[in-house]
C-alpha cells in the first residue's frame, strides 16, 4: 500500500497533464461566456439598450426586434474580442521565440508558475469586471493584459511540451503527447458539457470565479507539487538573461543548423505545418460561436452540445488513433500528418459553405477524425 502510494505521488510529480486538464476546462468555460458578455455588455453599457432585452441576445426568447439589436452591436463586440485576441496572441508569441532557449537554462517551471501568476491576475480581474455592471466589455482588456504581461496560453503549452520532452524518451513521446492531447480534449469536454448549466446557475461571476479557483490550483500544483524536469549544473550553466539577444540567436541556430537525411528541411517543414494548424484552430475558437450565432442563430446551449459531441469524438479518435496506428501497427508520423492535415481541411470548407445544423455535425465528425495531428507533429 505504501509503495503504491509512493508510485502515485512519483507520478504526480512529472504529470504536467493536471495542471493542463484544469487550466483547459477553466479556459472553455469561459471562452464561450466571454463572448456572450461582450455582447451583452456592449449592449446595455456601449449602446444604451435596455438591459433586460439585451440579456435576450442569443437565446430561444428572440424575435426580430432583438436579432435587429445583435446585427448592430455584434459588429462592434467583435472588435472588442479582436482586440483582447491581438493582446494575447501578440506579446506571447514574442516572448515564445526566446522562450525555449531560455526555459533550457533555468528550467520550465519557472515559466510554467509566472504564466499561472498571469491567469490568476487576469481572473479576479474579470471577477471585478463581471461584478460592475456599469463598466463596458473594454474593462475586460485588463485581463487580457495581464495574461499577455505574464505570458499566456502559447507560453505555457511551450513550456508544457519542453517539460515532456524531458522526461521521455523517443520510444514513449508520441504516445505522452497523444495523452497529453486527450487530457486537454477531456478537459475542453467536461467545460463545454457544464458551461451553460453553471451560467444558468448563477451567471458571469459565476463562471468567472470557477475559473479563477481553477487557476489558482494549477498555480499551487506547479509550485508544490510538480519537480524540475530540467537538470542542469549551477556551475556549468552560464545564466541569460529572457531578453537576451543570445536566447533569439540560439533559437535560429538550433531550427537552421545542418542536419543529416535533410531533417534541417524536415525541421522547417514541422514548423510551417504547426503555424497553419494553430492558426487554423484558433481562428475556429474565435469566431466559430459567433458564426454560428449570426448564421444559424444558435444559442450557448446549443453551441456546448455540439462542442460536448465534436470534443467526445475527439478524445476517442486520438487515443484510438496514436495506440493503434502509432504505437500498434506502427505506422510512422508523416502519413498520419499528412491524412490528419487533410481533413482538418475539408472540415474547415464544410464548416465555411454550412447552411444547416447537420453540415455543422458532418465537418465536426471529420474534424475529429483528423485529431491526431498535433500530437504526430509534436
Amino acid at each position: 500500500m505504501g509503495a503504491d502510494k509512493k508510485s502515485i505521488f512519483g507520478w504526480l510529480r512529472t504529470a504536467s497533464e493536471v495542471p493542463a486538464f484544469i487550466l483547459f476546462f477553466a479556459f472553455t468555460i469561459t471562452e464561450t461566456t466571454t463572448y456572450n458578455f461582450a455582447i451583452f455588455r456592449s449592449c446595455y453599457v456601449d449602446f444604451g439598450y435596455d438591459k433586460s432585452i439585451c440579456e435576450e441576445l442569443g437565446t430561444g426568447n428572440a424575435n426580430n426586434y432583438t436579432e435587429q439589436i445583435e446585427e448592430e452591436v455584434q459588429p462592434y463586440a467583435n472588435m472588442i474580442l479582436m482586440v483582447q485576441e491581438m493582446i494575447t496572441q501578440v506579446a506571447p508569441a514574442m516572448i515564445v521565440l526566446v522562450l525555449g532557449p531560455w526555459s533550457d537554462q533555468h528550467g520550465r517551471r519557472p515559466v510554467l508558475i509566472v504564466n499561472m501568476i498571469g491567469f490568476c491576475l487576469g481572473g479576479i480581474v474579470a471577477i471585478i469586471v463581471a461584478s460592475i455592471e456599469s463598466l463596458s466589455a473594454w474593462y475586460f482588456m485588463g485581463c487580457s493584459l495581464l495574461i499577455a504581461l505574464f505570458g499566456g496560453v502559447t507560453p505555457f503549452l511551450t513550456a508544457i511540451i519542453c517539460y515532456i520532452s524531458d522526461i521521455t524518451t523517443e520510444k514513449n513521446r508520441g504516445f505522452r503527447m497523444g495523452v497529453f492531447e486527450g487530457v486537454m480534449a477531456a478537459g475542453t469536454l467536461i467545460g463545454t458539457v457544464l458551461t451553460s448549466y453553471i451560467f444558468a446557475l448563477g451567471g458571469y461571476i459565476t463562471i468567472y470565479s470557477l475559473a479563477t479557483v481553477c487557476f489558482f490550483l494549477a498555480f499551487f500544483f506547479n509550485l508544490f507539487v510538480m519537480v524540475e524536469s530540467r537538470q542542469f549544473a549551477e556551475n556549468k550553466t552560464v545564466r541569460t538573461n529572457i531578453c537576451s539577444p543570445k536566447n533569439f540567436k540560439d533559437m535560429v541556430h538550433t531550427v537552421f543548423k545542418k542536419r543529416e537525411n535533410g531533417l534541417t528541411l524536415a525541421v522547417i517543414l514541422i514548423m510551417i505545418t504547426s503555424t497553419i494548424a494553430r492558426f487554423i484552430g484558433h481562428a475556429d475558437v474565435s469566431v466559430f460561436y459567433l458564426f454560428l450565432r449570426k448564421k444559424l442563430d444558435w444559442d450557448m446551449e446549443k453551441y456546448t452540445l455540439y462542442k460536448t459531441f465534436r470534443d467526445l469524438l475527439r478524445i476517442i479518435v486520438t487515443v484510438i488513433g496514436i495506440t493503434i496506428l502509432h504505437k500498434k501497427m506502427r505506422i510512422r508520423e508523416a502519413p498520419l500528418i499528412l491524412v490528419s492535415a487533410a481533413l482538418t481541411f475539408a472540415s474547415m470548407l464544410l464548416q465555411a459553405w454550412a447552411s444547416a445544423d447537420w453540415h455543422i455535425y458532418v465537418a465536426g465528425v471529420i474534424r475529429s477524425l483528423g485529431g491526431i495531428l498535433a500530437p504526430m507533429i509534436i
